[in-house]
């Protein structure tokens, strides 16, 4: 390898073994760093013109003949070999600290910081001291393969104690020191599964089946369910601010304070008796964590739940650590954190579902799977997280986060498998039904942790969080004109609030257009225009009728009467007028008697008549149609 300089090519390869080293790529990364792809060699890193590192086969690197290198924005590196293919190199956000640290069993379970910031943490075999990067390991014969270190304490002297596996038995290191404390210094004949060192100068003790120890100026004090605790087998103990010794058990929360005793149980709102972590927040609020209900806060004497229900990666919280305003915990699925502010909108009853953004080894840790001693975890004063895992400790710089919201991309917009532009207005066309849109975010860290929201402005009313789906899909969408929008986190909670969009139309079937309904209403109007004169017509010749009939009928009344006036005149005004005649004869022969006989006679045949002709013109009165066919038809 040569380097050009003051106008001259230099070699550089003499004194950093790349003479003879064939060189396929090269790069320089954010940080000045070079890195160089080579035949058989591997991967090779340079800093200030020294090298730094030749990564191998061994060293994990898949392929020795890298062909190409690439730096992207994040730190990454990418690495392109001959045979296997495309890998990425990074740092990951977790620090293992394992085999290659130096530690010569990984599976840890407590960690613990003393007063003098020495990091200590147990295994199945050995105790660790870790100061200022240096390690220190204590072995055997203090501890054994049947002592498994499940916790570690310190008190105000400076004293560390551990306790595991061995039953009746802690100990005690002071300086290089380890002294046994047994049944016989009035220890209960139980596994040691919890101790911690209170603000007083205790040292608390917490056995499976023991009961809770206390032990100051040199005696041990045993206190039981005999006492008013409320289970003899304990979990996990924690020192709140006041004070106050709250204990988790297998069959619920106790707290000790002024000498007395107040248990809580699933009776009196915990989700699980099973207890195995505490933190008290600023607020006074006291968290508690548990083997299979997720979180229950406690506050103000009531209890409220958060679990996987609400959004909670896990319902099991080995341990509980703060910061930056989220809450840390660790499980057998990972360690997890939620926005405390979100937990707490959760129990308020102000919100439903949290946020939990979950680690593992993506992210930089050789197994997800943490472990649960006592402590399951600590907060350095340095502001770093670090969690015992099966695999080793990991550490977490907490506040180092990747602040960079990710760029969003529409990628694919299919209408009933059509693939269609993305960076136009889209038309959808009547027939067409099923909208698919694909979109995607950038974020070199954590790629597969992204979360998505996305809106159909015009058709919902909110967003949709749709987590980690990278696919939006509506169906049956009604005529109009709609805006796609879509967000995306980095993976990390930090948002990109602009996103893309993506304007769109839905064109309407033929009987939904306005032309169409413009047609619609033509044509009603007609049928109603000529509805109204067919009915108008109707009414006219109704009328005109009735006023025919109304004539006649008057014609009719007219005619009839002359007749009838006629026939009166005619008949009945003859005949009575004979009558007459025939009384004023018949009164001047009233001395003859046989004359005055005949015109009474003649009298009474004359109305005879007048009668018969009387009957005649009534029955010529008579429609004879209402005889034939009944008053409603003559009607």
């Amino acid at each position: 390898m040569n380097r050009w300089q003051n106008s001259r090519f230099v070699d550089f390869g003499a004194r950093n073994k790349l003479s003879d080293y064939f060189i396929n790529s090269l790069i320089q990364n954010r940080d000045g760093a070079l890195w160089i792809g080579t035949n058989r060699h591997g991967l090779i890193r340079l800093e200030n013109d020294e090298l730094i590192a030749e990564l191998k086969a061994a060293d994990g690197v898949p392929d020795e003949n890298v062909l190409a290198v690439y730096g992207d924005p994040a730190g990454t590196i990418w690495i392109g070999g001959e045979v296997a293919g495309l890998h990425r190199l990074r740092q990951g956000r977790f620090q293992p600290f394992s085999k290659s640290e130096g530690l010569p069993d990984e599976f840890t379970r407590a960690v613990y910081q003393d007063r003098a910031d020495n990091l200590w943490f147990g295994s199945a075999k050995f105790l660790y001291r870790l100061t200022d990067g240096k390690l220190k390991i204590y072995s055997p014969p203090v501890l054994s393969p049947q002592n498994t270190i499940l916790t570690i304490a310190g008190d105000l002297d400076g004293n560390v104690w551990i306790g595991g596996y061995a039953s009746g038995k802690i100990w005690r290191l002071r300086g290089d020191e380890f002294t046994a404390f047994t049944t016989a210094d009035g220890l209960p004949n139980a596994r040691v599964v919890a101790m911690l060192g209170d603000r007083a100068g205790n040292l608390w003790v917490g056995g499976d089946g023991g009961g809770l120890s206390v032990f100051r100026d040199g005696l041990f004090k045993v206190l039981t369910t005999r006492d008013g605790l409320g289970s003899d087998w304990i979990k996990t103990i924690y020192e709140s601010r006041d004070g106050g010794i709250w204990i988790g058990t297998a069959k619920g929360v106790s707290r000790y304070k002024d000498g007395q005793f107040t248990n809580w149980t699933t009776a009196d709102g915990l989700s699980s008796n099973y207890i195995l972590s505490f933190y008290e927040a600023d607020d006074g609020a006291m968290w508690i964590g548990t083997n299979d209900g997720g979180l229950n806060r406690y506050q103000n004497g009531k209890f409220a739940h958060v679990s996987t229900r609400n959004g909670l990666y896990d319902n099991l919280a080995f341990q509980i650590l703060e910061s930056n305003g989220d809450l840390w915990m660790s499980g057998n699925k990972g360690i997890y954190r939620v926005s405390l502010q979100e937990l707490n909108d959760v129990a308020d009853g102000r919100s439903s579902a949290v946020t939990s953004y979950s680690y593992g080894t993506a992210d930089g840790m050789l197994s997800r799977e943490c472990n649960g001693g006592n402590p399951a975890g600590w907060k350095t004063r340095d502001g770093n997280l670090w969690f015992p895992t099966i695999k080793g400790l990991v550490r977490i710089d907490a506040q180092d986060r990747d602040l960079q919201p990710p760029p969003v991309l529409i990628e694919k917009v299919q209408v009933d498998n059509q693939i269609l532009p993305t960076d136009e207005f889209l038309q959808i066309t009547p027939g067409q039904e099923n909208l698919e849109i694909k979109y995607t975010a950038i974020s070199w860290k954590r790629p597969q942790q992204i979360r998505f929201k996305y809106q159909l402005v015009g058709l919902d009313h909110d967003w949709t969080d749709a987590g980690t789906r990278r696919t939006a899909y509506y169906s049956h969408l009604p005529a109009g004109e709609y805006t796609f929008r879509v967000i995306a986190d980095n993976g990390d909670g930090v948002w990109n609030l602009e996103g893309q969009s993506l304007r769109l139309k839905v064109l309407p079937p033929f009987y939904q257009t306005p032309w169409f309904f413009a047609l619609c209403v033509l044509a009603i109007g007609g049928a109603a225009f000529v509805a109204y004169k067919i009915r108008i017509n109707r009414v006219e010749r109704a009328r005109l009728t009735q006023e025919d009939f109304s004539r006649r009928l008057i014609n009719a009344h007219e005619d009839e009467r002359r007749r009838v006036a006629a026939e009166l005149h005619d008949s009945i005004g003859q005949t009575l007028a004979m009558i007459k005649n025939s009384a004023v004869f018949g009164s001047d022969t009233v001395n003859n008697l046989g004359e005055a006989k005949e015109h009474l006679a003649e009298i009474s045949m004359q109305s005879a008549n007048a009668i018969s002709e009387v009957r005649e013109i009534a029955y010529n009165l008579r429609p004879y149609v209402l005889d034939r066919l009944g008053l409603t038809k003559a009607v």
